[in-house]
């Protein structure tokens, strides 16, 4: 029997498998939170050397030409979260802003045209570097514990797609609301266990673990937050998407979305750290 505090929410308890198991890991849930998850844990040797190849020469070509259209002079502007931004820009006062697993820096440059002071934290060397390369504030570390933050220094902590990537899921949620001055912000996006692709498929590679090793449904992680002290806890399933082409295809999967005859494949989280 494997006994243990759950990573996600802190309790002592039996993990439960799911009956599921993915690039060679079996997949475990909480019973409190029911949140998903690996039990082996990935070293920090292996977790820098799958980053820094993603972001230098593998899977990460996005990150890449973002990057590339960048140093041309173009601010990146992603249609969705510049409508989350503004939404948080009305209910925040202060304007620093920490983003945990910045990438190579885009969404950094952009908080930094609307004015934000941005600091970015992220595990791979290579992103970090990218990041340097166009002024960004960025910090490297090592995926054995969260980032070591000062407290009651930021108004708004980012993680766009990184939950799902880091063990100690606990750890960080906790040095999250540690760092948040009060009435701060947490926002986050992850995909949704129960989306399509997940459901039917082995998750592909880059959402297979050791890379995704975390999976979460709309009540899981609503419990997390709660369960870290976080108030005002809403999470939603992202339903407004804007096509990059115009293809059949797509127009009919966005419509899809819209009314939830298919599952989002996104989840959107939005926390305050009580006043």
């Amino acid at each position: 029997m494997i006994e243990l505090n759950c990573r996600f929410c802190g309790e002592s308890l039996q993990p439960t498998s799911i009956g599921r198991i993915v690039n060679g890991y079996e997949l475990f849930s909480c019973p409190k939170c029911e949140s998903i998850g690996v039990l082996s844990e990935p070293t920090p040797d292996q977790v820098k050397k799958i980053y820094d190849e993603l972001f230098s020469v593998g899977g990460y070509d996005q990150h890449r030409e973002e990057f590339r259209l960048i140093k041309q002079g173009k601010v990146p502007r992603s249609p969705y979260r510049h409508l989350l931004l503004k939404f948080i820009e009305t209910r925040l006062k202060g304007r620093k802003m920490l983003e945990i697993g910045g990438g190579i820096g885009s969404f950094g440059v952009y908080a930094e045209s609307r004015g934000w002071d941005y600091t970015d934290f992220d595990v791979s060397e290579a992103a970090v570097n990218f990041a340097h390369d166009l002024g960004i504030k960025s910090n490297c570390f090592s995926s054995a514990n969260p980032p070591s933050l000062p407290s009651a220094e930021y108004d708004l902590v980012v993680m766009w797609e990184v939950i799902e990537h880091v063990y100690d899921v606990k750890g960080y949620l906790d040095e999250i609301y540690r760092t948040l001055k009060p009435g701060g912000m947490y926002l986050l996006s992850t995909p949704n266990y129960y989306r399509t692709a997940y459901q039917k498929s082995d998750f592909g590679i880059l959402g297979s673990p050791p890379v995704h090793i975390n999976f979460f449904t709309k009540k899981a992680l609503e419990s997390i937050l709660t369960e870290s002290g976080f108030e005002k806890v809403n999470v939603y399933k992202r339903r407004l998407y804007f096509p990059t082409k115009l293809s059949f295809r797509e127009s009919k999967t966005i419509f899809q979305r819209l009314l939830a005859l298919e599952e989002s494949p996104t989840l959107i989280g939005i926390a305050r750290k009580p006043q």
